[in-house]
């Protein structure tokens, strides 16, 4: 990964803690409080050992020019357990579907196929969250997983229709930070938004899928394949830790 990389997750990450700053509540008093304002009483600060989650989101290319200009997401969908090994501290593991397809492809050639890129990820996590604000019904989130990805190509061809592209699918390792906000619906059950920035140590090259032969792509440039994703996701808590 290399340092302007390094730069771009760092931004991210500063503007998120800024949103999380931001939703923490203030504490209710009579003098600020309406009567036509719902009342959700303040939660207990209950930890849990099991915390099985899911979302679903749009992955967005980022970083290489050509795979910026020549993808746009279709769909994420991710899963995954996190199991509390100290209070506000957790490892788990996750799962990730997502699927991206080739922009531009319109007004180009008359295609009687859908070119679509693949990605399945799974790999091991370690974050930590803290509850934020008066009555502790929003929770924040930080951690990082590192896996394993198989991505595939799916109707891409060449210009030759009798030759394949050189390059069809592979496998590579990934790092993936990711920052969540849950609302507390109750102690054990919530919903929220998650951001995620996906870096594979993988770069991309048009040419190896044989992208220059069915459509314009412009500049190339250079550099690994990375995706910045945001979505909408749920978590459920079970086996209450001991105080």
């Amino acid at each position: 990964m290399n340092f302007n990389m390094l730069k771009k997750i760092l931004y991210l990450f500063i503007y998120l803690n800024a949103i999380s700053s931001f939703a923490q509540e203030p504490p209710t008093t009579e003098s600020n409080a309406s009567p036509n304002t719902p009342s959700y009483e303040p939660l207990q600060k209950d930890h849990y050992w099991f915390n099985p989650h899911v979302s679903v989101g749009v992955p967005n290319p980022m970083n290489n020019r050509a795979f910026r200009k020549n993808f746009a997401g279709v769909y994420e969908i991710n899963a995954g357990m996190d199991i509390t090994v100290f209070k506000g501290v957790f490892v788990g593991f996750g799962y990730k579907n997502a699927t991206l397809k080739v922009r531009g492809l319109l007004g180009t050639q008359n295609f009687h196929y859908e070119p679509l890129m693949k990605i399945n990820n799974a790999g091991i996590r370690v974050g930590a969250k803290t509850f934020i604000g008066a009555k502790n019904r929003i929770i924040y989130s930080i951690s990082f997983m590192l896996g394993e990805t198989w991505t595939h190509y799916k109707d891409l061809r060449c210009k030759d229709s009798t030759m394949a592209p050189p390059l069809t699918k592979y496998s590579t390792s990934y790092i993936e930070p990711e920052m969540s906000l849950y609302f507390l619906v109750e102690s054990n059950f919530a919903i929220g938004a998650t951001v995620s920035y996906g870096v594979y140590r993988k770069d991309f090259d048009p040419y190896e899928i044989c992208l220059n032969e069915i459509k314009p792509i412009g500049a190339i440039g250079s550099g690994s394949t990375q995706l910045f994703s945001f979505g909408f996701g749920v978590y459920y808590s079970f086996l209450k830790t001991k105080k």
